[in-house]
């Protein structure tokens, strides 16, 4: 999944045709890219431009790509629920709302799970990761952050990613702590 922010005074058609992205992408295939998905979403204002910004003037750009654009595109076509399986190409205004928040939106699933699990553990503030028992009773204490550090890097290592840290994490992390 490729997404596509256009910059400051123009939409997503006109720079469609100023990136050649038929073309474009004819020729990322030609040289043997894997198949991929191209999101354009408009963020042209009454003022020219969003800054993919959540503002009181043009609205919430900011959550509305990150989020629900990612989110809707997740729910509807063939696409690989994973960071590493998005893309940007920017220009200018695109740039800087790609600098603000990384394209690291929470997909559906994640979120459902997340919610499930909160419900079960019947918490919403504070940590969200907790013990389990093996009669499947979640405790109210919280894991460490060693532990929940080693249950990712195991299960990184089981997705074959040998080498994770930290800032890996980061996006991620923002969006769920928020």
């Amino acid at each position: 999944m490729v997404y596509a922010l256009h910059g400051y005074s123009i939409g997503a058609e006109q720079w469609s045709h100023e990136i050649h992205v038929p073309q474009t992408i004819e020729g990322s295939f030609a040289q043997g890219a894997k198949e991929f998905i191209v999101v354009l979403p408009d963020s042209k204002t009454i003022y020219n431009g969003s800054m993919y910004s959540s503002s009181a003037t043009t609205g919430d750009f900011e959550n509305f790509i990150a989020h629900d654009v990612v989110n809707y595109m997740e729910a509807h076509d063939r696409t690989i629920p994973n960071r590493l399986s998005r893309g940007l190409v920017v220009h200018s205004m695109g740039g800087y709302g790609a600098s603000r928040e990384r394209e690291s939106a929470v997909p559906l699933w994640v979120k459902a799970g997340i919610d499930d699990w909160l419900a079960e553990a019947e918490s919403v503030e504070g940590r969200i990761f907790r013990s389990v028992a093996k009669n499947g009773r979640v405790s109210r204490s919280s894991l460490s952050d060693w532990a929940v550090w080693s249950i990712v890097q195991r299960s990184a290592e089981e997705f074959g990613l040998k080498r994770l840290g930290a800032p890996d994490l980061g996006g991620t992390c923002a969006n769920f702590c928020r």
